[in-house]
């Protein structure tokens, strides 16, 4: 097995997760790379662990092969450890859950395509669109949160919310609970800043749920060094303009869907890991910071899917 043009190399931890290995295939594909070659279970096997060594900066041993349920078994030895992976018989996936080839491709496609279409600017404006309570969304959040701190005040995030206002009533996909947060997200910012809004949802996000919402949220705001009478005023005064101004932005950009993320007003359709995050963002810098040759993190946080 040799490589036509070798990808920039991963390390990799002794648990090598499928989401690890997922985005390093991509990489590897889109540099033409290529999958592990078929043959018996100790060539397929051997090849396997090569093509991690050689691509990825790992330092697996292989243990030992054996056929099961139709696939080869590989154990691997790292770091004082031993882990597995497993092979089809025709070398085309590795996987604790396979991953075939067309979808790794297509992928790959889909975030090169989406850094393609991002417009360069100095200071890139990054709007992410969720529901406050859409577990999606809140994913992406936790995602964002790391290129936040890498990048700082280099690059303009901006959270949105995605609801209907009628009148005044606020309404939002998982209910008045939901149709409520999102009203005290958007106060947050008006009243405090965005840096506060991501210390609040740090704490806010998988914590506070629709039964004990009316009493968490406060606590996470005081966490947060928020004052909560503050926001419940907000709340009362502004809470229906912002939200019309949000379903306003929402409509103008044909959002959605939680979560959406625009980079310099294009709709990101890749990865969703916080270093993809980077890489999508960065590539709408006229020149790119050094914070952008950093590594964040390649595990992701998110499934591939939507409120």
């Amino acid at each position: 097995m040799k490589l036509k043009i070798k990808s920039n190399k991963l390390l990799l931890s002794f648990q090598i997760t499928t989401a690890v290995l997922f985005v390093a295939l991509i990489a590897v594909l889109l540099n033409g790379g290529s999958l592990p070659i078929a043959g018996d279970k100790d060539t397929v096997a051997t090849n396997t662990v090569n093509f991690i060594n050689n691509n990825f900066d790992a330092a697996l041993t292989l243990v030992k092969s054996e056929e099961t349920n139709g696939v080869y078994n590989v154990t691997y030895a790292s770091q004082g450890q031993q882990g597995n992976l497993y092979v089809t018989k025709n070398g085309q996936f590795i996987f604790p859950t396979a991953i075939p080839v067309d979808q790794v491709t297509t992928a790959a496609q889909a975030q090169q395509q989406t850094q393609q279409n991002i417009t360069k600017s100095d200071k890139p404006i990054v709007q992410l669109f969720v529901m406050s309570f859409c577990p999606y969304g809140q994913q992406a959040e936790d995602t964002m949160l790391p290129v936040v701190a890498l990048l700082g005040n280099k690059v303009t995030v901006e959270p949105h919310f995605i609801v209907n206002v009628e009148g005044t009533t606020v309404n939002s996909l998982h209910g008045a609970y939901e149709a409520n947060e999102d009203m005290r997200q958007a106060c947050i910012i008006q009243e405090y800043s965005v840096a506060k809004f991501w210390e609040y949802v740090k704490v806010f996000n998988g914590n506070c749920t629709s039964s004990n919402i009316d009493t968490c949220w406060k606590e996470k705001a005081q966490l947060a060094g928020i004052n909560v009478a503050t926001i419940e005023t907000c709340v009362q005064t502004d809470g229906i303009s912002l939200m019309k101004a949000e379903q306003a932005l929402s409509e103008q950009n044909s959002v959605s869907g939680s979560p959406t993320l625009l980079i310099n007003g294009a709709a990101y359709s890749g990865a969703r890991t916080p270093d993809a995050y980077k890489l999508g963002i960065c590539s709408g810098f006229t020149t790119e910071p050094t914070e952008c040759g950093q590594t964040v993190s390649t595990a992701a946080t998110t499934a591939a899917g939507n409120c």
